[in-house]
């Protein structure tokens, strides 16, 4: 797959942003496109993948109680850590993982940002979006907003504040996700302006 290729059609050139396509090999898995699955062997699991032109960006905005913080990664990786492993039942990350991320050659910390409950300050929402400046494509990698403050519009919010960051350094967009999420975060995005819906359908040997 050339850049020119993967550019062409993101959600359907590869599973994955082009960065990782590249960087990442597995042998113990196999990845197909849904629309072109053999029926392989093997536990599988579904993803999607979706596209943003970064043209039109709706505007999502924070009720009153809220507001947006970018993350100080050198003083608040713990509240990083807590956020993701308080939104997930079957995930936890640590600090040294998420930490990690500082050294990735697609990192941008202006795209680390939350939402915090203005009376108390409580950190109650996260996103987590790269930039790969090879290809100039941006790439939301985490979304999370703790139970008791969903439903509130702060998951819509996030992801288009990032857009409009992205923006200003990027050509376009993708997200991946898992499809069996009961936060449903396909509609989140589709509610912000990705489209081009693709599955991918992942098998482990």
């Amino acid at each position: 797959m050339t850049k020119k290729q993967y550019i062409k059609n993101p959600t359907r050139e590869s599973s994955l942003p082009y960065w990782k396509t590249k960087a990442i090999k597995n042998n113990n898995i196999i990845v197909i496109d849904d629309s072109k699955d053999s029926n392989e062997n093997g536990e599988k699991e579904q993803y999607f993948k979706l596209y943003h032109s970064l043209e039109e960006i709706p505007e999502f905005v924070l009720k009153d109680n809220y507001y947006f913080k970018q993350v100080d990664i050198s003083k608040e990786i713990f509240e990083v850590v807590n956020i993701i492993n308080n939104s997930y039942e079957d995930i936890k990350v640590s600090s040294v993982q998420m930490t990690s991320y500082i050294n990735s050659p697609v990192f941008d910390n202006e795209l680390w940002l939350f939402v915090m409950e203005k009376n108390s300050h409580n950190y109650v929402g996260l996103l987590i979006a790269d930039v790969d400046k090879v290809i100039s494509e941006g790439i939301i990698e985490w979304l999370q907003v703790l139970p008791n403050y969903r439903n509130q519009g702060i998951g819509k919010a996030l992801v288009c504040k990032c857009l409009k960051i992205i923006k200003k350094k990027a050509l376009f967009a993708v997200v991946c996700g898992q499809m069996e999420n009961t936060t449903n975060p396909l509609k989140i995005y589709e509610k912000c302006g990705f489209n081009d819906l693709n599955l991918w359908n992942i098998y482990r040997k």
